[in-house]
Parts: structure tokens; sequence; C-alpha cells
């Protein structure tokens, strides 16, 4: 269910104005009646949408108001948030108060929406120690959103059972405990069911919840449910055996503490999103998440899976935009030619097994912008045309593998400012021009050689942290940084450079650390490093600098 849309009656003072100013001219012969018509019947459209809460004419029944200052009496309201709440003449009108909504022909109370946003400074601007069961004598309730209000460590009370009419219900963020009550399998038409970051618990897959088959969404994560999964089918399993067929297409379970197998969930046949992220769960992906042909979301990182992940188990997901398998100890084994049938935006592999050859399979996605590769033991340099198709990168991990070779310089053009790592590999030879158009370049412990390319940088670079620490480049710092200016962290370290720092150092005005220790510097620092006054850590030590000039 949509909330009502109460910005409505700001629009349409200004729409009945436009209005008089056209029938206006349609009199005087300079606009058409026809279109005075159409847009009178526009008006009249508009206001029969706007919910009861901003309009005057609909009388709030009594015993739901009496019941919303029942409930309002177990809050403390340390912002005054439900100031226009109370039994006084000129605040009788509930469905004038805050977070109140109400239907535009009974005007039952329909909607309860009291949720604090999580970058308000109100957040938790409600507090209270129980609930009220006088919610239950809102008959007519079908969306409830308390998310990110303090009820102090209270347990869900199983009077909610009893709010049949409940669509959407949000307490997130609400810092309740223990189980979820059997009495919310009562809730037959509910749809969203929001219960994350919280401190609940018990056995998840023979939760209450799974009665209730008219849920599209639900998010349990961030609490403290446990799973033990030992049945091959999990649709056999009592708790689901009230629903003949599941709507869910949202299934949130992060940040909880599952253990067990990974179950087959096909009877879960509309799922378009599957986050069960840092668990405990293990053994082997079954190929019967392939069959899940909505799946837009796969996340299955940070558990104990381990095994073969091949073709078949991603047979038939042609809509997947988000594969996140890190942090895991799978194998990728697919066939050199593959052709996935998705087109994903986000490719999450890190601690997988991928190599030692680089996926050739990459080379079939045309729209990824994330791309996280790291510690997949691939041992090949990489293609040249991985470059040529990663112009809409904006994260690319590469780092911790054993990548070697050079990396050829390009004409290449990123649409955006992309973070690069490709650090801790065996990558050699100068570092290519084209990689310093990028905001962030990490390429410590590698074999790079050169860094005069940083002087064929023509225009002002967006490159914030720049990492070449522990490779192999000698002779001096190149002496112009004044198209760098935008730097914040410059580390050198661990090479073998000489001579003197350069004075165009003082151009990077933003720089707050600057490493340079472990090489063969001498002479003074630059006087131009009074110009760094963010400069918090520099580090020279182990060099051959004759004085050390204190900045600022």
């Amino acid at each position: 269910m949509r909330k009502p849309r109460g910005w409505l009656s700001f629009i349409i003072p200004i729409f009945q104005l436009v209005i008089i100013i056209m029938l206006i001219k349609a009199i005087m012969g300079r606009l058409s009646f026809q279109i005075v018509v159409l847009s009178m019947l526009s008006l009249y459209l508009l206001r029969s949408s706007v919910a009861v809460g901003s309009t005057p004419n609909i009388a709030c029944k009594d015993g739901e108001r009496e019941a919303l200052l029942k409930f309002k009496d177990n809050l403390h309201d340390d912002h005054g948030l439900l100031s226009s709440w109370g039994k006084e003449e000129e605040k009788r009108e509930c469905c004038r108060w805050f977070g109140i909504y109400c239907d535009n022909k009974s005007g039952h109370v329909i909607s309860l929406d009291l949720h604090s946003s999580y970058n308000s400074t109100k957040s938790w601007s409600l507090r209270g120690k129980i609930f009220s069961s006088s919610l239950t004598e809102l008959h007519y309730l079908s969306y409830l959103d308390l998310s990110r209000t303090d009820f102090s460590g209270n347990q869900i009370p199983s009077f909610f059972g009893e709010m049949t009419s409940l669509e959407y219900l949000d307490l997130g963020f609400t810092n309740l405990q223990g189980s979820i009550p059997e009495a919310f399998g009562n809730m037959t038409v509910l749809v969203h069911l929001d219960l994350s970051y919280n401190k609940l618990e018990g056995e998840i897959w023979k939760s209450p919840i799974w009665n209730i088959c008219t849920l599209r969404t639900l998010s349990l994560s961030s609490n403290n449910f446990r799973g033990v999964q030992v049945l091959s089918k999990l649709s056999d399993h009592k708790s689901f055996s009230k629903c003949t067929n599941y709507s869910l297409e949202i299934l949130d379970l992060r940040w909880n503490s599952i253990m067990g197998l990974f179950p087959n969930l096909t009877f879960l046949s509309s799922l378009k999103e599957l986050r069960l992220s840092s668990n405990q769960m293990n053994g082997s992906v079954p190929e019967s998440v392939g069959k899940l042909s909505n799946l837009e979301i796969l996340d299955l990182s940070n558990n104990s899976f381990e095994g073969v992940v091949s073709e078949t188990h991603f047979l038939k997901l042609s809509e997947l935009k988000h594969l996140d398998l890190s942090l895991n100890q799978l194998i990728l084994n697919v066939s050199s030619d593959w052709v996935p049938p998705f087109q994903l935006d986000d490719i999450l592999l890190s601690n997988c097994t991928l190599g030692p050859h680089f996926p050739e399979w990459l080379r079939t996605q045309q729209n990824y912008t994330w791309l996280d590769i790291s510690n997949t033991r691939i041992s090949e340099s990489i293609p040249s045309w991985f470059w040529k198709s990663s112009i809409g990168f904006q994260i690319a991990y590469l780092s911790g593998n054993q990548i070697s070779g050079t990396i050829p310089n390009s004409s290449l053009q990123w649409e955006t400012y992309p973070e690069i790592d490709l650090s801790s590999n065996q990558l050699e030879g100068p570092i290519p021009l084209f990689l310093f158009q990028v905001s962030a370049l990490y390429l410590s412990g590698n074999k790079f050689s050169g860094l005069n390319c940083l002087c064929d940088v023509r225009d002002e670079s967006h490159l914030s942290f720049l990492d070449v620490s522990r490779n192999q480049l000698s002779g001096t710092i190149p002496n112009c940084w004044s198209n760098f200016k935008n730097l914040i962290v410059l580390n050198l370290a661990n090479n073998k450079l000489s001579g003197k720092i350069p004075t165009s150092i003082g151009s990077l005005t933003q720089i707050e650390v600057f490493h340079l220790g472990n090489n063969n510097f001498n002479g003074e620092l630059p006087i131009t490093l009074k110009n760094c006054s963010k400069l918090v850590v520099i580090d020279v030590g182990h060099n051959k600098i004759l004085d050390q000039y204190q900045v600022g």
C-alpha cells in the first residue's frame, strides 16, 4: 500500500489559480473553453486523490482519536513530534495530526507513519517502554511505520496478530528483542514486513512469518536469528505448509547467525532479491538457485560456502544485476567461451577462485560499474580488452592476485573518475598515463619502475589518493605536481627514489598524509611545504634528509 500524497494539498491552490486565469482568457477569446473544461476535470480528479489528513471536511472517528492518544501516552516525545496530537478543541481533528492519514470517504485512520529518517537530527525522537494495545482499535489501519522509535529492549507484543488489516509494517531500528510472536502468522494480508536492526532471535526457518503467504518484502537483517536447515527441501517444513503459493520478492536475512546449508528456495519463485550475507552458512551453493528466474540481486557474501559454482547456477538468471559471492571459498568453474544470460551492474567475487586465467566472460558484461575480483588467484596479465570495456567503471579492485606483465598506455577516457586498486600483484614497467585519470589509485606492492608520465598530465587531476609504495621506482621525483591539487594522501615510501624533494610538492594544498620513508632522498625539505596547511602526517624516515622543515 502507498501512503497518501500530502504534497498535493500545496499544488491544488496553485492549480485553482491557473484555472481562474485560463477562464478569464477563455472569456476574452484567447483560449479554448474545451481546454478550461479539461483542466477543471483534472482539478476534480486531483482533489479526490488527496488524503483526508490534509483536508478539513472529514471528521475524525472518536474511538480512533482516543486509541491514538492512548498510544501517545506510552511514548516520550523529546522533540515535540506529536505536538499536533491532543484533546483540546483545536486539536480534535486527528486526520490532521502529524503522521496520520485517513480514508477520504469514511474518515477511518488507514496510515500511521512516525518514522524518523536516518539522516534526521531527530533520530530516536520517540521513545517508549511498552507498546500500547490501543493500536488494535484502529480496525482499518493498513500502514504502520514506527521505524527508529526506541522501544528500550521490549519484546514485540502478540496483539499485532489482531491487526489483520495491516499491509505494511515497519519496526526496523526500534531496539526490540526476543522472538517473533506466533500471532504474527494471523496478519493474512501483510505485504511488507521490516524488523531489521533489532536484537530479535529465534529459529528463522521455524518462524510464524512463513505463514504469511501475502508477503512480498521481508527484511530481518542485523538481528540474532539463528537457523540450522537440514531439510533437502525447505518447503516441506511445517512452517511453510499453510501456503500453496508465495509472493515473496525481497528476502533480506543479512547479518544474523544463521548456520547450516543453503536451503532449496525454488518455491519462492517470485524472488527478486536474496540477501544472505554475513551469516555462518556453509556447504555448497545448490544449482537450484539458477531456477530463480526473477532474481535481480544475489548476495551470499561473507559466509563459509565452498565448492564449485558452475554455469548451471546461473542458467535462468537473465534478470540478475548484482552478484556478490565474495568472502567465501567458492570456485567459479565456467568455460572460456561462456556467455552469461545476464548483464551485471555489480560483480563482487573477492576471495573466490577465478584463476589462474583472467575471466574471459567479463568481456561480455557491458554495464558493470563495480568490479571486485581481488584475491581470486589470477596469474595472467590483464588483457587489452579489459581496459577498453572499463569506461563505465566506478570501482575496480584487482588486488592480491599474481597479475603480471605491463599495462600499455591507452587513450581511454572514463565516464567518471573511478577508484582503481591493482596493489599486491606483479605488474611492472612504467605507470601508464591513463591511470592518473582516476579519483583513487592503489598500486603498492608491484614492480612498477617509472613515474615520468606525471608531467604529461595537462589538466587538473581529480586524483585524491595515490599509493605507489613498495615498488621499484627509481631516480628523482618529477617536479610537476601543480596539476594534482586534489591529492589528500600520497605514498611513495619503500622505493629507490633519490635526489631532492621537488618544490612543486608545495602545490598540494589539500594533502593530509605524505609518506616518503625508506628511499634515498637527500637535501632539505622544500620551504614550499608551508603551503600544505592541512598536512597531518609526513614521513621522511630512513632517507638522507639534512633537516626537517617544521610545517605550518
